[in-house]
């Protein structure tokens, strides 16, 4: 628990720098921008007054070298002038390909018309001219930059999630199928040595009674030993009764509990078939079946419900115990994780993989109250 919440507010963490991170790109960048645009905006009115300087008369005797000088110097600021009825008289720095049409010329004096008003300066016959500007390239590149860094970054932290899930994902699993082989293992060797004690008991032992128990016993670890053993393999899928399979598993659970617990099952008339891996699926159920005897402090009932309905089978398995948090839903199948002093956390995480991962179905915490009980339900198609 310690360690899911160390990771948790470690997450917490780096998304606060990130986040900081990219307000403070994107602060730095708009500072950079209005400057800039502050100074062509200067340039845009040195070159209106150049030009305004041309059209005097009394310019004409003078050497005006410098103002044409800065007039051609304005490489980057698209600009158009305009007599005072708008009609288009020069341009500058506008696309080079597309200017032969009239219609992107008005197109883009209508766009510098909406982003600023124009410099107009008067003639001394009272006509004036207007000089409409844009942005530069320049200007728009460094707007639009840290949205693509942005989004590059976040592209490059996204895909470094998902290789990190994957790895971490393919470590668990390879730590899941090394446990459950070596438990599979090591219960061979006792196994087959008890094997041998009830034959040697059948021989001298006339308790037929107590021989039998013994021996569902020994017959039950050969099933968890081959539970266990198919954890991390592809399992072997069968055309099988689910009903039947899911009513033996519920009987076994409820010979093996408390009778302060009461059981009640619900099945459907019809035999309903699907391709299971019957051993799995039976461990699936029982392991949920544990959970909710788990949830229940001293008294409670456990009822089992199995469906159909468009193409797919519902098995709800309902307690009134302890109950799980909201927020809690989706971690109960976390492997580790668990409420309990002593437990272990993968028994739902081994109905979480043999569900979904093997019989290509869906588990989940349909839901549930504290201190009301909770609903598990197990999704798998139909044939």
């Amino acid at each position: 628990m310690m360690t899911t919440q160390i990771k948790n507010r470690n997450k917490i963490v780096l998304l606060i720098v990130a986040i900081f991170i990219g307000i403070s790109i994107l602060f730095f960048t708009n500072s950079l921008v209005r400057d800039l645009k502050q100074e062509e905006e200067v340039k845009v009115k040195i070159w209106a007054s150049a030009t305004r300087e041309t059209t005097k008369i009394e310019n004409l005797e003078n050497n005006m070298s410098f103002i044409f000088e800065v007039i051609n110097n304005n490489r980057t600021i698209p600009v158009i002038l305009t007599d005072e009825n708008d009609n288009i008289l020069y341009h500058k720095n506008l696309n080079q390909k597309k200017i032969k049409n009239k219609k992107y010329l008005q197109n883009q004096l209508a766009r510098m018309k909406q982003k600023q008003d124009p410099i107009v300066y008067n003639y001394e016959t009272g006509k004036s001219n207007k000089i409409y500007y844009g942005e530069s390239i320049l200007l728009i590149q460094l707007k639009y930059l840290p949205y693509v860094i942005l989004l590059l970054v976040s592209l490059l932290i996204f895909y470094g999630y998902i290789v990190f899930s994957i790895s971490k994902k393919s470590e668990q699993n390879k730590v899941w199928v090394g446990m459950s082989r070596e438990a599979a293992h090591q219960l061979g060797t006792p196994i087959s040595s008890l094997m041998g004690w009830l034959t040697l008991l059948k021989s001298e032992s006339s308790n037929f009674d107590l021989l039998n128990e013994i021996n569902k016993d020994i017959d039950r670890l050969k099933v968890i030993t081959e539970r266990f053993s198919k954890i991390g393999s592809t399992p072997d899928l069968k055309k099988q009764n689910i009903s039947k399979i899911t009513e033996k598993s519920f009987y076994y659970m409820k010979a093996r509990c408390s009778s302060k617990i009461n059981f009640a099952i619900s099945l459907p008339k019809d035999q309903v078939y699907c391709h299971i891996n019957s051993e799995l699926f039976a461990w699936a159920i029982e392991n949920i079946i544990t959970n909710s005897i788990d949830a229940i402090e001293k008294t409670g009932k456990i009822y089992l419900k199995l469906f159909f309905k468009n193409n797919f089978i519902f098995i709800d398995i309902i307690d009134d115990g302890k109950g799980i948090k909201l927020s809690e839903f989706n971690k109960v199948f976390n492997p580790g994780y668990t409420t309990k002093n002593r437990g272990w956390g993968i028994g739902l995480s081994f109905v979480k993989r043999i569900i979904k991962e093997y019989h290509n179905g869906d588990v989940r915490v349909l839901e549930s109250e504290i201190n009301r009980g909770s609903t598990f339900r197990i999704k798998i198609p139909i044939l």
